[in-house]
Parts: structure tokens; sequence; C-alpha cells
């Protein structure tokens, strides 16, 4: 951290050059600060460098103004050191050229050394003005990037850049600033970023005039701290009062805003598709405005509402907005890639991605991110296939590796971003190949959390659960940090897995002594691991200490009674659930299917099955949902019902399907059905995974006929 400690001036030294107009200023100094001016505007520092060297070469780099624009310069092109360098050497300072260096390090992250910079400025005797009270805000703004949230009154807030905010505010205002305009949007923007979105509001209301630059800062601050319908009644307020009219940066924040609530919103039926209905309808009123501005084709604008239409779930909507654009840029697609990604459509994401780097758009990091994206969700969309003896998605899996092969290539220039890497390691691990997933890891200078996190759920989802209690306690021995919740989910879902009750117990002893017990997500999965192990107790000790209880976790305490042939208990948890307002899903229907075929309740069964379909719950049937309701048909010796079922289902029979039909017959030693059952196996099972289960079945049969 650089000191904030510098040579005390006289106040009036401080002042000598206040009041002096350029036009009074010799013309080549004049010409010189118009000239630095430019460099700082474009951020030219070759530029900025030329003209320190001129005016060096002539000594006007001594003037006050020269020196403090000089200040300036290199701050606005990230030079810290060269601008302090230059404030150091300065025989006297002014209000300008304090507030000068201490805005340049409030703009480059170092929001701590700012502030140490105001009140250096205040012990030396030189007055703040409005200016320097805006760069000192900047600079809590810039704290409050780099703190981490603290939940006050159920929201997330920067308790320490807060604090020092409220002391510069009080500050401004008893100098009279606080009704300076500028100094109140930076107030309302530091507010906002803290995470105080009241005292932003009261910054706002108490304003004598209002801004557009204002309303921008407000209606953003809604948007980011997830209160998307004050954000979008602020816009309506400001178009109604007439007293500024929305800009470019209006329609980006309160678009941002239609997007929150469109991340919030449940999905509802518009024209036969599923859409976000009430943002969408906010969204396409938000565009008429746009329209009507003439900003629906300004290339940022644009882009957001590509970006809008997309959270809705509007994809047509979002594709006609590119196409009418006159130019794409990284953003633009970017959004439309994420957005076919994000909604499934994996396949047209990943074409969007090549006609992009066809059209000789230069890909950036959230391109690679975006790309991976749709790479995952392809691979939602492909069958696995047998690969050397290891179960892979074969085209996502190559896919993945091109969009790696370029990530490398960005990497060789301006070094591995964390986040990409970690998107490579959960992008391999659906894909199958958890040797890729590792490499990339084991590659990684730098890693987070997170990334132990993916390689973890990677390898859980892999059915590798020894793996990821292995990396568990790796990560625990080897680096500092404190394992986050989903880090425990994922070895919870390993100790579970493996039916491992003692590392489940003391991985729960863990979570409570960090005080997670209490997590949802966690809890959930904490009823699963005792259901898994056969502890029906100490599921339902989890379950009943739970202060919400969502659809995870009532679906895990019935698998875990399901599992135990606890059919009353199971039907009686599913009714407290109706009762309790949560809406099944298909999971808990399994448990139910489970249940009655464990206790060979084959009337009950038919009944749940047509139960889940109804217009009541609206859940399709999934091909488990058919294996399970023909199992119990084979066990209970209805086996031609259960080849009834399995001609008649929408869903392709797998070879688990016949398998499942042939195990019957072996039981009741029917042959006839029994060849059948065996012949589809042999076709469909193109990997042979159960060619030898399926012969020893079929020569049972005809051994006791």
């Amino acid at each position: 951290m650089e000191s904030s400690r510098v040579r005390a001036t006289p106040a009036k030294d401080a002042a000598s050059f206040q009041g002096t107009s350029l036009s009074r200023l010799p013309r080549r100094i004049s010409t010189l600060l118009a000239e630095l001016k430019s460099a700082s505007s474009s951020g030219d520092l070759k530029m900025g460098r030329r003209l320190h060297a001129e005016a060096a070469e002539s000594g006007a780099d001594t003037h006050i103004y020269v020196a403090s624009s000089l200040v300036n310069m290199y701050a606005k092109c990230g030079s810290m050191e060269t601008a302090r360098s230059i404030f150091d050497k300065m025989v006297r300072h002014d209000v300008v050229s304090w507030t000068a260096l201490i805005l340049g390090y409030a703009q480059n992250g170092q929001g701590k050394v700012a502030l140490e910079l105001f009140e250096a400025m205040q012990l030396t005797g030189c007055a703040a003005n409005a200016q320097a009270f805006v760069a000192a805000l900047k600079a809590c703004t810039s704290l409050a990037a780099n703190e981490e949230a603290k939940q006050a009154d159920g929201r997330p807030v920067k308790m320490v850049s807060l604090e020092k905010g409220i002391a510069l505010h009080s500050q401004a205002a008893r100098l009279g600033f606080d009704s300076d305009i500028f100094v109140i949007t930076t107030l309302a923007d530091m507010y906002s970023k803290c995470g105080t979105m009241d005292n932003a509001r009261e910054v706002f209301d108490r304003s004598p005039k209002k801004s557009s630059v204002l309303y921008n800062t407000l209606i953003l601050g809604y948007a980011q701290n997830g209160q998307g319908r004050l954000a979008l009644e602020l816009f309506c307020y400001m178009l109604s009062s007439k007293d500024c009219l929305p800009v470019r940066s209006t329609f980006l924040a309160v678009l941002k805003a239609c997007t929150v609530l469109a991340d919030k919103e449940a999905e509802g039926i518009l024209g036969g598709k599923v859409r976000k209905v009430a943002s969408l309808e906010i969204g396409m009123a938000i565009h008429v405005q746009a329209w009507r501005s003439r900003l629906e084709l300004d290339l940022c604008v644009a882009s957001s509402l590509v970006d809008m239409y997309c959270k809705c779930r509007s994809l047509g909507d979002a594709r006609r907005v590119f196409d009418r654009m006159k130019i794409h840029d990284t953003v633009s697609w970017n959004s439309l890639i994420l957005g076919y990604a994000q909604n499934g459509d994996g396949k047209t994401a990943l074409k969007l991605f090549e006609t992009m780097l066809a059209e000789g758009c230069v890909p950036v990091r959230s391109s690679f991110l975006a790309a991976l994206e749709a790479c995952s969700a392809f691979s939602e969309e492909e069958e696995c296939q047998f690969v050397n003896g290891k179960v892979a998605k074969v085209v996502s899996l190559e896919t993945a590796m091109a969009i790696h092969s370029r990530v490398d290539a960005e990497a060789a220039k301006h070094g591995v971003d964390i986040m990409v890497a970690n998107t490579l390691i959960d992008v391999y691990a659906k894909c199958g190949s958890m040797t890729d997933a590792q490499r990339v890891f084991d590659g990684m200078k730098h890693r987070n959390l997170v990334s132990w996190t993916v390689l973890m759920f990677g390898y859980a989802q892999n059915d590798r659960a020894k793996m990821v209690l292995e990396l568990f306690s790796q990560m625990r021995y080897f680096e500092e940090w404190i394992p986050s919740s989903q880090a425990f989910v994922a070895v919870i879902q390993a100790a579970a897995d493996m039916a491992a009750l003692a590392a489940g117990k003391r991985i729960h002893g863990d979570v409570c002594r960090l005080g997670l017990e209490l997590e949802a997500h966690i809890q959930s999965s904490l009823v699963d691991l005792y259901g898994k192990c056969g502890s029906t107790v100490g599921s339902q000790v989890v379950f009943d200490s739970a202060s919400s209880r969502g659809i995870e976790m009532w679906s895990a305490v019935m698998a875990g009674h399901s599992r135990q042939g606890d059919h009353s208990r199971v039907f009686e948890l599913f009714k407290g659930m109706v009762r309790a307002g949560v809406r099944p899903n298909a999971i808990t229907f399994l448990s139910l299917q489970i249940a009655c075929s464990r206790a060979g309740l084959v009337d009950k069964a038919r009944e749940i099955f047509l139960e889940m379909q109804s217009s009541k719950f609206g859940i399709r049937p999934g091909i488990e949902h058919y294996n399970c309701l023909i199992d119990l048909l084979g066990r209970a010796n209805q086996i031609d019902k259960a080849v009834e079922v399995v001609e008649s289902m929408p869903v392709k029979a797998t070879a688990v399907t016949w398998m499942t039909v042939l195990g019957a017959c072996q039981k009741w030693k029917n042959s006839e059905i029994g060849k059948r059952a065996f012949d589809a196996v042999m076709r469909l099972d193109r990997e042979k995974e159960h060619h030898t289960a399926a012969y020893v079945l079929l020569a049972e049969i005809f051994e006791a006929n």
C-alpha cells in the first residue's frame, strides 16, 4: 500500500492560482493544458508521455496547472506510480492537484489510499471543494467493490465502506456541498454500491434539482440491489415528471431492472410457449420507449434488449433485435449466445459462436464463458457413449476441447482467467472427462474455493464419490479457505452415494461448527445422506429442525422412507407437503412409486402414475417412472400389462426397460416374453453393458422350463 504522507503546504500557497482564467495564461501553457486534457479523455498514455517530455524540456512542468494536469493524465491512463511521483515533486499543491490524485487512486481500485490522501489534504490546510468530495466518495465506492457484504435487516450491506461514506456525507453537509448535483449523484451511487437503497433514495428525494444522471444512478442502484420493481417505478416517475428525458444509460439501467424481475419470476405460458410473461410485457414496453427515443438501434441499448428478451425466454424477439442491429460487437454476440445456452439450446448457441468467429469478432473472456455455457447446455442434450471403457458425451467433449484450444491461445497473450478455467473444469466434468477436468485444475497457477468445489461436483456427478472425499480433505489441508456451503453439498452428496454414515456424521459436525447447518441446500443434502445410509431417524431429525422446507427436502425425506419400505410414512409426508403448499416434482412421484413397488401396491401405483399427469400436477412421466411401473407390474406377475406399458409409452424404451421385463420373466418362468425381452436388450444395448446378465437370465428361464 502506498503512503499517503505528502509535503504540507500553506493554505495561501495552495490557493494562489485559484480563479486564474486559462485565457490569461501564456499561450504555450493553455495549449499544453488542452492537449493534456485530450490525452486524459482518450486514455492515450503514449501521447501523454510525449507532452510530458515537451513540458519538461520547456520547464512548463513546474507550473501548478500543468503539473496537476499531468497527475490527472497519468491517473486516467492507469499509471498511478508516475502520477504520484509528479505530485510529490510539486512545490505547491492546490485542491485541483489533490483531487486529481485522490480520484486517480479511487478509479484505479485503491480506495483506501485515496481516502488517506483526502485526510492528508485537509491536514495540510487545503480546504476540500465539491470536486474533492466527489473524488473521496468515489473512493468509498471503490472500497465497497472489494468489500464482502454482511447481512443487515435482511439485505447484504458493505458496512465498512458505508461508515466511511456516511462520515463524508456528514462533512459535505456541514460545508454546504450536499446541494451540489455532482456530490448528490455520487452520494446516491455510493449508497447504492454499499447496498443501502433507502439512503440513496433519501439523497435523491432531497435533491432540489434532478438530472438524468441522478435518475439513472438510482434506477441502476435498485436493479443491482435486486429491487427491480422499484427501479421500474422510478423510471415511470421520470417519464411522467418530464423533468428529464431518458438517455442511453437510462435504458441500460431499466433493462437491467427488467432482467432482475425476470430472474425472480416463475415461468408461464404465452402463445403456447414458455415465457416470463410479466417481465416480457414490461420489457416490450421499455423497447417501445427506446424506439420513441430513437435509441432502439444504439449498440449498447440493442445489446441490452437482446439480453432482456433472452432472460424473458423470448429468443425469437432477441434474435429479431440482433438481426436489425447495424453492427455487432462482442457484447451483443455474447448476449445472444448466452441467451440460447441458458434456454437449453446449446446447439444453436455454438453455431452462433462459430459465426461470430467467422465474422472476425475477436472473442474475449465473456465470449469464452458464453461458449462454454453453450457447450454445457449441448452436453445435456447429447446421449452418453462408451469411449475406451468410459462414458462420455463425445461431440460436446470435442467442442469443449476446441474452445479450450482458443482459451489457451488467449491465455498465452493475457494470462489464464480463473473464472474461465473453473468453467472449463465444469464443462469437462459434464462431458464425462474427469481426466481433462483434473488436467485443467492441476495446470492452474492460482485456484480459488470455486475451483475446488467445481472439481468436487464433477467427480460427484461422474460417480467418483471417493475422489470427492479425498479432494475435500486435500482442500482442508493445503488451503486456508473455509469450505463454502456448495463445497459441503458436494462432499455430503459423495458420502451419501457411498452410504458412508460415519464420514457423513463427521461432515455434519463440521457443518455445525461453521454455523452452516441452517442453509437449505445443506439441510436437503443431509436429509438425503441419512436416508441413503438407512438412518431414517437422522433424516427425520434434520427435516424436523428445518425452518423452511423446499421441494428438495420433502423429496429427500420421502425417498429415505421409501427405500426402507415405509410406504405409509411416505404417503403421510406427501399429504403434508401438499398441505404446506409445496408443489411436488417428478422425483417426488418417483419416491411414491418406489414405495408402492416395495409394498406391492399395484393399484395405488397406477393411481399415482395417473395423478402426476393430471391437471392438478401436470408432470410428464420420464423413463424412470415408466421403468418403475413396469418393474411393479412384473413383480406382481402382470407381465403382459408390463409389455403393454412398454409398447404404449411415449418415451423410447431402453435396455434397462427390457432388462426389467426380462428379470420379471425369469422370476415367473415366462419364456415367450423372456425371449422377446432378450432380443430387445441385444438390439438396444450397443455397448454390451447388460449382455452378460441378459444371457444368464435367459438361460435360467429356459432351464426352468
